[in-house]
C-alpha cells in the first residue's frame, strides 16, 4: 500500500513538471515579410531587418510588405558644473507602414524609444555604453514592431 502511494507520487511529479505547456496560437506570427525598405539611420535599419525577417514564418498565406522609416535625435540631458556634458538622450521613433500584397489597404503606425547613458571619463567606455543603449533599444524595437505586426495583422 505504501509503495503505491509512492509510485503514484513520483509518477504525478514526472509527469506534471516535464515543462511542456500548450501554445496559444494567438501568439504565433501568422505572416510572411516579403521585403523589408528601411530609410534613415543604417544600422538600426540594419538590425531591425535581420530581426523580423527571421522572427516572420515562411510558409502562411498573407505576405506583406514593410518599409520603415527611422529617426535617431541624440541630444544633450544633462550638464555637469563645469558646462560639461554628463549625460546624453537617445530618441528614437519609427514609422512603419506595410501592406498585404495583393490587396489596397495600407496600415501605418509610430512606435518611439527614448534612453540615455552617461559619459565616462573615457572616450571609449562612452561610446561603448552609447552601442549598448542603442542595441537595447533596437532590440525592443524589433519586438514592439513584430507585436503590433501581429496585432494588426490579426484584425484584418
Amino acid at each position: 500500500m505504501n509503495n503505491k502511494i509512492i509510485y503514484s507520487l513520483i509518477f504525478i511529479f514526472i509527469t506534471t513538471a516535464c515543462g511542456y505547456t500548450v501554445v496559444n496560437k494567438s501568439n504565433l506570427p501568422n505572416f510572411k515579410i516579403a521585403t523589408i525598405h528601411t530609410e534613415g539611420d543604417k544600422r538600426i535599419g540594419y538590425v531591425l531587418k535581420n530581426k523580423l525577417s527571421v522572427a516572420s514564418k515562411n510558409d502562411e498565406v498573407k505576405i506583406i510588405e514593410l518599409d520603415i522609416n527611422i529617426n535617431k535625435k541624440k541630444s544633450i540631458k544633462e550638464k555637469n558644473i563645469k558646462n560639461e556634458v554628463s549625460k546624453y538622450v537617445i530618441f528614437i521613433s519609427t514609422d512603419v507602414t506595410f501592406n498585404e500584397i495583393g490587396k489596397d489597404a495600407t496600415i501605418k503606425f509610430t512606435i518611439k524609444k527614448i534612453g540615455e547613458y552617461e559619459v565616462s571619463k573615457k572616450y571609449t567606455s562612452t561610446i561603448r555604453s552609447e552601442k549598448q543603449l542603442l542595441e537595447v533599444l533596437t532590440n525592443s524595437l524589433a519586438n514592439d514592431i513584430f507585436e503590433r505586426l501581429k496585432e494588426k495583422i490579426n484584425a484584418l
